[in-house]
């Protein structure tokens, strides 16, 4: 790993991220004409029971569509803050510095689209999916292996959990509870 990108990883203290293309792969479901249905990574959820584990990581998602499936979703995954309906993610961006009063080099940002691509500029680590546009990943610090909604967030969070040395500690605790 380069060192500086090794050097923005050890300052993060937020991962916040896009949904539909990062965390699912971007196909919508629907029925009735009202109801959506998405498909999660379970990777990914691991991943989110993982990051709760460090206890200094906040999760942050915010997304352009609103959707009753994406709530449901960050409740079950305790996910700290959920902006549905920011087709300006730069409010909810610079709302999440305020709250948690970060700064941009503490904070991740998964992104996979043209709308990202502010988020992409401000945060400290840029992250965007493999299929991601190309304009998309010009502006990344790194493009993951995984495709989005095929493990994206688990790549990225282990990568987090172990620069910052916690993967042990993170993975003893399992291993102790028996889970």
């Amino acid at each position: 790993m380069r060192k500086s990108l090794e050097d923005k990883i050890k300052k993060i203290k937020m991962v916040a991220m896009d949904v539909d293309g990062v965390l699912t792969a971007g196909e919508i479901i629907f029925i009735n004409n009202t109801d959506e249905i998405k498909i999660w990574n379970v990777k990914d959820r691991m991943g989110f029971a993982l990051a709760h584990r460090t206890d200094n990581l906040k999760l942050c998602w915010i997304t352009g569509r609103e959707s009753k499936e994406v709530a449901r979703c960050a409740a079950e995954c305790h996910i700290d803050a959920i902006y549905q309906k920011a087709t300006k993610k730069i409010q909810a961006y610079t709302d999440l510095k305020e709250k948690y009063k970060l700064q941009d080099d503490e904070i991740a940002f998964l992104g996979d689209d043209l709308i990202d691509i502010p988020l992409l500029r401000y945060a400290g680590l840029a992250i965007c999916p493999a299929d991601s546009p190309r304009e998309v990943k010009k502006e990344a610090d790194l493009v993951t292996k995984a495709q989005g909604g095929k493990g994206v967030f688990r790549e990225v969070i282990e990568l987090i959990i172990k620069t910052q040395d916690n993967w042990d500690k993170v993975c003893a605790r399992y291993y102790e509870e028996g889970e």
